[in-house]
């Protein structure tokens, strides 16, 4: 994968409409992959961009100072939205004790994957707002899932898929308790979960080849990226997110399932990771204790929930 290189199906998508002042907005976690497309959105693409960052309230504390710090060393303007924290606790609270109304479109629950599409719907909503026709993801082809032909129509294909998503999401979010008792909570829903007219989703990783090492190596040599947590670059893969921890834990009382394991082995098939980082997704390794010193079950209201499913279970948990 070239660093220079321009992908000719991307190229059309994104020169087909213009912004005022930017073209497009880069749903920017921090992490390597959404770093990289803001590196070759710029530097290759030469593509006017804005990194939008939504903080979720449970990301790494040098979340944004580190995406800020990112971006400004690409001469990228950089917003953080940090609005939404409240809402997203109350709907991480409704998708761990009404799991069961997520399951309606999925067999399975999978917490961060839901999450995304919150994220991404503030994004695009932002997107709207400053009349940017653009919103670029930087889900990976695990994430994304995506297995059919590869043409100029895939990224539609995908984005049907997407809004296809969000409303079965929406209609899961309607049934919780959250959402029929908390007013701000609801309205936020409905304007989140509802595309607007003549925003763009675009998906590089669907036409661009993907490997774990060449992006850090980019990333590492092109930015001031490092990994979250303080993890050693080589056992980085995915989220900074603190919730990504509690999940672990929450899969051995079979409310929610990561997507992790599925993802890496699906990169590893495509030769995009090592055989070490598919080892390090052993299900054997499965946390099988409940640690409720972490206070993540507290700040989402959950403890008692998990206590009483431990207990049903007979998984073992320490207080």
């Amino acid at each position: 994968m070239s660093q220079n290189e321009i992908n000719p199906y991307l190229e059309k998508i994104l020169s087909s409409k213009k912004g005022d002042s930017l073209d497009c907005v880069v749903m920017f976690s921090g992490g390597k992959d959404s770093t990289y497309l803001l590196y070759l959105l710029k530097e290759v693409y030469k593509k006017r961009i804005i990194a939008v960052s939504v903080d979720n309230g449970f990301e790494d504390v040098r979340f944004s100072e580190n995406a800020e710090e990112i971006a400004k060393g690409l001469g990228i303007s950089y917003v953080n939205l940090n609005d939404a924290k409240p809402y997203f606790k109350l709907f991480y609270e409704s998708a761990v004790k009404e799991s069961e109304y997520f399951s309606k479109f999925s067999s399975i629950n999978y917490l961060c994957v839901l999450c995304n599409y919150i994220l991404w719907g503030r994004v695009v909503k932002y997107a709207s707002e400053q009349n940017i026709p653009y919103v670029v993801s930087g889900l990976d082809p695990g994430q994304l899932n995506y297995e059919g032909e590869i043409h100029e129509n895939a990224n539609n294909i995908a984005a049907r898929q997407l809004k296809f998503t969000m409303n079965k999401i929406k209609e899961a979010v309607k049934e919780t308790k959250n959402y029929s008792e908390n007013e701000l909570y609801r309205k936020f829903m409905d304007e989140t979960l509802t595309f607007p007219a003549g925003i763009t989703s675009v998906f590089p990783y669907i036409y661009l080849e993907y490997n774990v090492d060449h992006i850090k190596e980019v990333v590492l040599g092109k930015t001031t990226w490092k990994p979250p947590f303080n993890f050693k670059t080589d056992q980085y893969m995915t989220s900074g997110c603190r919730i990504i921890h509690m999940l672990y834990e929450m899969e051995s009382l079979g409310i929610i399932k990561t997507q992790e394991k599925e993802q890496i082995k699906f990169l590893y098939e495509k030769g995009a990771v090592s055989q070490s980082l598919l080892d390090r997704m052993d299900p054997t390794l499965l946390q099988r204790v409940i640690n409720f010193k972490n206070p993540i079950y507290d700040e989402l209201n959950i403890k008692d929930f998990i206590k009483s499913k431990c207990k049903e279970c007979n998984v073992t948990f320490h207080e």
